[in-house]
């Protein structure tokens, strides 16, 4: 199964699938791939699965099956320095330096056309915030909220006004299509229980304190 590699919300993802999988006795196996090619491995076969995409992602994929059960909700916030003024829809980004992410496809069609720098990661992205590159940065507001904890140097914000909300869902290569309908009716049946819920708001504790323990092994081994 394709994911976005280093994304906290997509962590957070493969924390519970890998739990929707193993009710229906399958196994998970993530690849994380850079944006844009998770959904090229999933779409070509070379991968099972896609983690979670919004849902127009058919029209441009078309040999993946959405599974019809939502299972997070996306909303896309922007971030800046504190004390920037308010940004509460798209077009109040347009005079300022924006970035977003590779391969997003929602921020880099709202984007189109802005003053914009492209970061191949969520960790690539919020550099560009803090070293002063960009003035703004747009992403889900799970992945800001969590990247931000990880992060001295410059205090940040984010804005309180999502500039874009969207479910999310789960995706098969079409090969495995007979595996759509039990994958939503179990993402139905645990959000209906509450489980599902249990499930993200555990996965995001834990991938922050993943994610604290990364930087700091990294930081030690690059001194």
């Amino acid at each position: 199964m394709s994911m976005v590699a280093d994304t906290p919300m997509q962590m957070i993802a493969e924390r519970v699938m890998t739990q929707v999988y193993e009710r229906l006795n399958l196994a998970l196996t993530p690849v994380p791939l850079p944006a844009k090619r998770a959904l090229q491995a999933a779409d070509s076969g070379q991968v099972d699965a896609e983690l979670l995409r919004v849902a127009d992602i058919v029209t441009r994929y078309t040999n993946l099956l959405r599974v019809p059960e939502p299972y997070l909700m996306m909303q896309a916030m922007a971030f800046s320095r504190a004390g920037f003024p308010p940004i509460r829809r798209w077009e109040d980004l347009k005079p300022y330096r924006v970035g977003v992410m590779r391969g997003v496809h929602y921020s880099a069609q709202a984007t189109e056309g802005m003053d914009r720098l492209i970061a191949n990661d969520m960790e690539q992205l919020f550099d560009l915030l803090q070293k002063g590159r960009v003035d703004l940065v747009v992403t889900a507001k799970l992945n800001g909220a969590i990247e931000m904890r990880q992060r001295s140097g410059p205090p940040l914000m984010m804005h309180p006004t999502p500039l874009y909300e969207a479910p999310m869902y789960h995706f098969m290569n079409r090969r495995h299509g007979a595996l759509v309908d039990a994958l939503s009716r179990e993402i139905a049946d645990l959000k209906a229980s509450g489980q599902l819920q249990r499930w993200v708001d555990e996965a995001v504790v834990e991938t922050a304190v993943e994610l604290s323990a990364t930087r700091t092994k990294a930081f030690v081994q690059h001194k």
